[in-house]
Parts: structure tokens; sequence; C-alpha cells
């Protein structure tokens, strides 16, 4: 790193992309640069200039998911962050030394400042003993500050064990003036800052869950089906204070409606939310050969309702959903070692040291766990055997054949002594392990020796 607090070397990934304009005295890099790099960048350059102030919500979970899950395909499934610069140097080996100096309030983050809220987060949830709970962004600012240099060496250490927690690259795209030496060129780099800052800031459209709330298609799950205490805590409207994506309750809805014409795959539930989301819309609002809807009705304030007596008894099995995700959360761990696993070994998994006054929450009730780990381990297992376990009344109606709750209870050991080596299999990768049918086609094949 330079010896100047303002400047920072960073390495990008190759390729890297170098471009410039001359008539505008602009010029830019793009590509991708891992998280200990991000984390050096954005600690000389800071976020000032971007417009919005970034806080936890729908938007940043969705992100540290993508991470969390999905880091392979983060990088797509993001435009990244934006900085601005007053020099870009390159040096060798797809190194380049950055520097932020002048008007701090034009410079840094320029965009992106939601990706780099949800990105630190992730990161310093890394840290050991250590409680991340700001939702903020002066309260982010302040935990990073104070805790920078913990997170380089944890960092470094990670990346020198290969640990899948910090694989992942981040788009980064850094502008900077041509002719840092011309001054009157520098102003003027300065006051398009300002245009090209707002230009990149422009309200995004509506999410497809948004829209989908408003018209009512989610009123029965959140309002008839799940506990109060477990859909206060969803987020369902854009920027609607909460801490669980409503894209995470409506993608697990897959796991109860198999039976419905063209399903989503159970698969999809772990690999791709926004296609579990547009799929339960299409669903709900299908129409007939008529045009008229199969399985909801306007009401007069031009809402849909859910009327049809099949779907609304497949959604209200979700009742119990949360408890059960939660209390295998809890209990997965140790049904794993029980097994013949050490579960606190696999890379990305995290236990609470013994004494420490302190625990991890699960996801539903924010009930005390000992371990946090990807839900890319547990999806399979819990909507391979929810899907076993429903059934058609005479009726035509969906119910449970038998207490959903009881048989996790009584049967998560039997399960994990078959679920366990398809872990093995997948070299402990909780990608791996939720991307795979056979992960979930196992669970639903072996449930019945059970019941």
């Amino acid at each position: 790193m330079s010896d100047n607090k303002n400047s920072v070397t960073v390495r990008f990934m190759k390729p890297v992309v170098k471009q410039t304009i001359p008539e505008t005295n602009i010029s830019r890099i793009v590509g991708f640069i891992d998280p200990l790099s991000f984390i050096r960048l954005y600690k000389a350059s800071g976020m000032d200039a971007n417009p919005r102030v970034p806080k936890e919500s729908q938007i940043t979970k969705a992100i540290m998911d993508t991470i969390e899950n999905q880091p392979d395909l983060f990088p797509f499934k993001t435009k990244g962050v934006l900085f601005g610069a007053t020099k870009c140097i390159e040096l060798e080996r797809e190194r380049y030394e950055v520097s932020f100096d002048g008007e701090k309030d034009r410079l840094g983050v320029l965009d992106g400042g939601h990706n780099t809220f949800a990105i630190i987060k992730y990161l310093c949830g890394l840290l050991d003993d250590v409680d991340v709970r700001f939702k903020k962004k002066d309260d982010m600012q302040d935990f990073f500050d104070a805790h920078f240099f913990d997170l380089v060496n944890k960092l470094q250490q990670l990346k020198s064990e290969d640990n899948i927690c910090v694989k992942f690259g981040i788009p980064v795209e850094i502008i900077m003036p041509t002719n840092s030496d011309d001054k009157q060129a520098l102003q003027v780099f300065f006051d398009n800052l300002v245009d090209i800052c707002q230009a990149r800031n422009k309200n995004q459209s509506l999410k497809e869950e948004a829209l989908d709330n408003k018209e009512g298609i989610y009123d029965f799950i959140k309002d008839e089906v799940l506990p109060p205490e477990v859909s206060i805590r969803i987020i369902w409207k854009t920027n609607e204070e909460g801490d669980i994506p409503s894209t995470d309750i409506i993608a697990f809805a897959w796991a109860f409606l198999q039976d419905f014409e063209k399903p989503m795959s159970l698969t999809q539930i772990y690999s791709s939310k926004g296609a579990c989301v547009k799929g339960f819309g299409n669903l709900v609002k299908k129409r007939d050969e008529n045009g008229r809807y199969i399985y909801v009705e306007q009401t007069p304030d031009a809402k849909l309702k859910i009327t049809d007596k099949q779907l609304l008894s497949a959604l209200s099995l979700m009742r119990v959903f949360p408890r059960i995700y939660d209390n295998v959360y809890k209990k997965f761990p140790e049904a794993y070692n029980a097994s013949g696993g050490s579960f606190g070994r696999i890379n990305g998994v995290k236990k609470i040291a013994s004494g420490k006054n302190r625990s991890y929450l699960t996801k539903f009730y924010n009930e005390p766990c000992d371990y946090s780990y990807p839900d890319g381990f547990i999806v399979p297992l819990i909507c391979g055997a929810i899907a076993a376990l429903i059934a058609r009344d005479d009726s035509g109606l969906y119910a449970w054949k038998v207490d959903p709750v009881q048989f996790f209870d009584n049967h998560l050991n039997d399960l994990l002594k078959v679920y366990k080596g398809l872990i093995d299999m997948a070299k402990w990768n909780p990608q791996n392990v939720g991307k795979n049918s056979s992960t979930y086609s196992t669970i639903q094949a072996i449930v019945p020796a059970y019941l």
C-alpha cells in the first residue's frame, strides 16, 4: 500500500479494461477485484460522494445472500461499485496505485453504496467473536474503521486457506482524469463527477415482488398464514422495515406447490429466487382460455385475492415452515456430527467459542444457536422432505401426512445418515449442495421410510 493515506495499491483480476475519451479528460478502468483489495480501496476513499445513504434493507440482504450462496454469480448479478479517483497509475501484474486527493465529497464511491454496505457487512461477519449488527451507514463506517486492521488480517488468513467465504470477485469501475496535472482540466473533471454521479444513481424500477405485493397476491401468506411475529419481520414493500427479504418466503413456497402445473424445480428455491418470484406471480395470476383468472378474484379496490381452495390449502401448510426451518438450523450441526462428521471444521461454518456470552440467531424467530452457516447446507433437506410430507385428501385439498415439526424432530438424525454423504460428495461446498437436484430427490425418496 502507498504511504499516502489517500492512496492505495489494488490488484485486479485478469482481464482489466482500460478506456479513455481524450475530449472529456476522463479515463476509466473496469474489472474484478477480490474482497481484500476492495476494503483497502474503500478505506482510502470512503462514501462521502454517494448521494444515497445506504442502510440495511431488502436490497442489501439480497446482495449478502448472493455473496454467501452464489459467490460465483455475484459479479454478474450486480453492477458493482463506481469509484471516482484523482489518479490511477498502472504498475505491474494488474496492480494499480489509486489516489483520492482533493474534494472528498466528490471522490470515492459514486454509485453502488448498497453494494458497498452489503459487501462490508458480509465481510465483517467473518470476524471472530464480534457482533455485527449495524444497520445504518454511519454505524457501518464506525465499525469498519474500528476493526479495519483485524478485518485485513482475517481476510488474508482466509485467502491463504483458499476459504470459499472470500472467493468472489467484485465488479469495480474507477474513473479518473486523464491528465491530473492540469489544474483547469482537473476542476472540469470534478464538475463532471456531479453529473456522472447523479446519472448513475437514478431510481431503479420497482421490483417484481414489490409489484406483486401491491396487487395483493401475497396478502394471504403474510396476513393469514405466517405467524404475526414472523410476518412483521419480512420486507414486503420496498424500503420497508424488516430483515427477511420477501423473496425468501416466496421462493420457499414452491416446496409446497410441487403438485401444481409447471412448478419451479426445488433447486431453484436455492439457486434462483428471482425466477421463483416470477413463477409464483405467473401461477397465481394464471387465466383460463376465456381470459378469466383461475386462482384469484379481483376485489373492489382492484387487488387480487386468492380464492382457489386447493391453492389456499397448499399455501396454508406454510404456517409451520418458519418453525421447521429454525429447528433444523439449530439442530443440524449436531445431527451432522452424530453421523460421523465435524461440522465446525467446514469452510464457511462459524461456531461460538466455548465460554463466550453470545450466540448466533436463527432466521425467523431470532432464537439463539451455536453455529452460523450458509443455508445451502439445509435447504435441500428441508424442501425435499416437505415435498414428500404433503398429500391430498379425497376432496383434492392439501394436507400433511404427519406432523412435520415432529417428523423433523424425530428423524433428523436418520436423514443425516444419508444426507451427510451427499454433503461430503459435494466437497462440503454449500453451493454444490444447494444446486444439486440429487440432494433434493434423495431426501424425497428416503422420507417415506420413516412415515
